[in-house]
């Protein structure tokens, strides 16, 4: 499955923030709207904020992106 969803649960068992996680260059390549070789490459360089799981694949979650792009160009309106 390409896309893994996680609900994180406040103290007072309100939902806090719902994390999805892309797996694989072609899922980014989807939620970025990139073409898959544009995200090896900006992979390469460092410019997406993805980190490898420990069978070696890219591992994207959206809030790390949003906030990478928050720090890279200030508040992202939403």
């Amino acid at each position: 499955m390409a896309l893994l969803s996680e609900a994180l649960m406040g103290k007072d068992g309100s939902m806090a923030v719902k994390l999805e996680f892309y797996r694989g260059v072609k899922a980014m390549a989807g939620f970025l709207g990139l073409h898959p070789s544009t995200v090896e490459r900006r992979l390469r360089d460092g410019k997406i904020p993805a980190k490898r799981d420990p069978m070696g694949t890219w591992v994207l979650c959206h809030l790390d992106y949003y906030q990478s792009l928050e720090r890279r160009h200030g508040a992202v309106k939403g």
